[in-house]
């Protein structure tokens, strides 16, 4: 005589508590899985700044003319910056005209929008500030670098060109939204630059 084995199923109840149990695990492991991929994107913006900072100077050594870095739209309270590569007609940053550049490429981060861009963009990270010689001043304005084909830095072009001295670090920022506006996340990444030295991300200590 063969039995029937009858398989139990799951209650309704039983199912409720399980849903139950996965969000509330859910809900105590986001913000820990957040401050994780907000680490790692604002790395990935940074050493991105750093990389192309690197290959204008080996551009501007071989094609043998300057090279412009444009960085504006920096924020303190939101994500957000655009850099603007130009190259010279010239090869002296001394002789360098911003009306006689051409406009290579840029680079959008944060919430700029930049139409045809297809880079990777973080967008809760921006261009913060800049400051020099590791200083706690941090600078929001605008800020002009030129690359000799020498791989010497300066800052603005022209007559007002000035040869770097010392260390200059970008702040890259993390953001999170919050009720309609942002807050900080984290110190800034810091991208340090110097006179003759290629841009490299400083370790956060």
């Amino acid at each position: 005589m063969n039995r029937r084995r009858r398989v139990r199923g799951f209650s309704m109840v039983e199912v409720l508590l399980v849903t139950v149990l996965m969000g509330i695990i859910a809900a105590l492991a986001y913000p820990a899985l957040r401050t994780f991929s907000g680490r790692d994107a604002d790395a990935n913006a940074a050493t991105s700044v750093a990389r192309l900072v690197n290959r204008v100077k080996d551009q501007a050594r071989r094609r043998n003319r300057a090279y412009v870095i444009q960085l504006t739209q920096l924020a303190v309270n939101r994500p957000q910056g655009l850099v603007t590569i130009r190259e010279s007609s010239r090869s002296s940053c001394m002789l360098t005209v911003l009306a006689q550049t051409r406009v290579l490429q840029q680079v959008p981060y944060g919430q700029v929008v930049i139409p045809d861009y297809g880079g990777d963009q973080e967008t809760e990270v921006g261009l913060f500030g800049w400051t020099l010689d590791d200083g706690a001043n941090v600078a929001q304005g605008d800020l002009t670098l030129c690359v000799s084909p020498n791989g010497a830095l300066a800052i603005d072009i022209g007559d007002a060109a000035v040869a770097l001295s010392g260390r200059l670090d970008l702040l890259v920022q993390r953001f999170a939204p919050a009720g309609g506006a942002w807050t900080l996340e984290g110190p800034p990444r810091r991208v340090e630059l110097t006179y003759g030295g290629g841009a490299r991300l400083e370790l956060i200590r």
